[in-house]
């Protein structure tokens, strides 16, 4: 299910980082917060295809926005999964309730780039009731057998960064 809306700060046009970027790579940024393949998690598949389709633009054209808002540390794609990271997604969005949590745990077990979802949980950990949520998970036995979470770090006791 896609999400109904996503909260956009409104600091982010005081955001020395966001200023710093062109006009193409402000709206890719906003597009990548916004478009309908987001989740609670702020990490999802996008194929760079999608944002060419959906933005009008050509590749060349989105891969250098792409490029300027991964430079400004905004946000981070893996090439290998064609997933995007949009980063302090949990400062500014996040769960708002143990059942939204849960919903976002869930979200984060399917991130295929391991790298990602252990940056995801890291974040999500920090947050009140990631917290809660993860807490009450009290060894990798009370995950669904299929999850992914036991494949990283944290699912194997390293703990979050």
């Amino acid at each position: 299910m896609s999400r109904a809306f996503t909260m956009v700060s409104p600091a982010l046009w005081r955001s020395a980082r966001f200023q710093s970027l062109d006009n193409d790579a402000r709206l890719l940024f906003l597009y990548w917060l916004t478009n309908e393949h987001s989740n609670s998690a702020g990490c999802y598949r996008l194929p760079a295809a999608y944002g060419v389709a959906d933005l009008g633009w050509t590749r060349e054209q989105y891969d250098a926005a792409a490029a300027s808002v991964v430079g400004a540390d905004m946000a981070e794609f893996d090439f290998d999964t064609d997933e995007v990271l949009i980063g302090k997604w949990f400062l500014h969005s996040p769960p708002t309730n143990v059942k939204h949590a849960m919903g976002t745990r869930s979200a984060i077990e399917k991130i295929e780039s391991l790298d990602f979802q252990d940056k995801a949980f890291a974040a999500f950990a920090e947050t009140k009731f990631g917290q809660q949520v993860l807490e009450g998970v009290s060894n990798v036995h009370d995950i669904s057998e299929h999850s992914r979470l036991a494949a990283t770090r944290i699912g194997q006791g390293g703990g979050y960064r």
